[in-house]
């Protein structure tokens, strides 16, 4: 969810995203921040491993979303696998 510009919280925890960041929606079109603004989604995103920010941002569409598990944490993402074929992730 995006906050005040740039900040965002992403698990309950606070975020900024990265200048340049990009927002994509449902529809894998890309979206000013402004437009999500103060909305809880359900997204994947990256993070700039130099500065911790957010780079690049999916609003999962309904397909998506019914693919579950997804990891609620980092470190679920560091150890879990990901098969990019299926789309879906799998716990260790």
């Amino acid at each position: 969810m995006l906050a005040t510009l740039p900040q965002a919280s992403l698990n309950g925890e606070p975020a900024r995203l990265a200048p340049g960041a990009r927002i994509r929606g449902e529809d894998n079109l890309l979206r000013l921040p402004a437009a999500v603004a103060g909305q809880r989604l359900l997204v994947h995103y990256t993070i700039e491993p130099t500065t911790g920010l957010v780079l690049d941002v999916w609003i999962l569409n309904t397909a998506e979303r019914a693919r579950e598990p997804w990891p609620a944490t980092p470190e679920q993402a560091r150890t879990w696998r990901f098969d990019p074929t299926a789309q879906t992730w799998t716990r260790p």
